[in-house]
């Protein structure tokens, strides 16, 4: 801003702030140690954050634990989760924000089991991140999205075999979205990773899938989340210098 400056960077993940430098001065400088995930690679979660270990998870483990799951063990925190969602879409609504895009969709679109299907969204989008890390040019809403699609899937009374292809298929629709910071295009990228998982979901029951060679797609849905992890981990690390030197250059 006119002949001020800052700089500041964070690592590891996205509130740890490591480094504020201020007109040339620096204001704080904490040492980083790369962490290193159960699967090996850079990216992992840091030492002692409290994190539960991902290692285990699997689509089929998933589907088992919120089929077989007590509710009371997840009803709090899936309360405190459907109601921040549904005062965030509903104000979403009231105001004038971004792109309008729930307001945009509504013209155009028209509890027991909730939970459950809300567990197994939540635990895809975290298997899904857990090979890619916490910070990628992957756009995380791609994983949330076709994660949401496998739980709207699973609403409908879809089992694993329907929900494995579901998540192949929404994957090979949208892998590759980029993520570009935090905006209004956030919320379409969004829509459009769960009409993804939706049609990935229809094709199935219409007997149609993406298959193995099919571009990422590879047989078995956990080879098709390593083939996915691999790209946002690895291939887009210059993606994201370049989405970056982009973003400078139009400032």
């Amino acid at each position: 801003a006119g002949e001020e400056t800052a700089a500041v960077r964070i690592a590891q993940y996205h509130t740890n702030i490591v480094h504020i430098e201020k007109n040339g001065q620096v204001l704080l400088d904490v040492p980083v140690e790369e962490p290193r995930s159960a699967c090996g690679h850079e990216g992992g979660a840091p030492a002692g954050d409290g994190l539960a270990g991902r290692d285990l998870l699997t689509i089929a483990d998933i589907l088992d634990f919120a089929d077989t799951c007590s509710l009371e063990d997840i009803r709090p925190v899936l309360d405190t989760q459907i109601q921040y969602n549904t005062l965030i879409s509903e104000e979403g609504l009231l105001g004038d924000y971004g792109a309008n895009i729930g307001s945009t969709m509504l013209k155009f679109y028209g509890k027991d089991r909730l939970y459950r299907a809300l567990a197994v969204s939540n635990l895809i989008a975290i298997h899904e991140k857990s090979g890619i890390g916490r910070l990628s040019a992957y756009c995380g809403a791609v994983s949330a999205g076709c994660a949401a699609g496998c739980g709207i899937a699973y609403l409908q009374g879809a089992d694993y075999e329907a929900i494995a292809h579901t998540l192949v298929n929404a994957l090979a629709i949208v892998s590759g979205i980029i993520c570009d910071g935090a905006k209004p295009s956030c919320a379409a990228k969004i829509a459009s990773s769960v009409e993804a998982g939706i049609m990935g979901y229809h094709m199935y029951l219409n007997g149609q899938q993406f298959r193995a060679g099919d571009g990422i797609v590879t047989k078995g849905v956990e080879n098709t989340i390593r083939n996915v992890s691999q790209l946002g981990r690895e291939g887009m690390r210059e993606t994201d210098k370049e989405i970056v030197k982009i973003m400078l250059q139009e400032g």
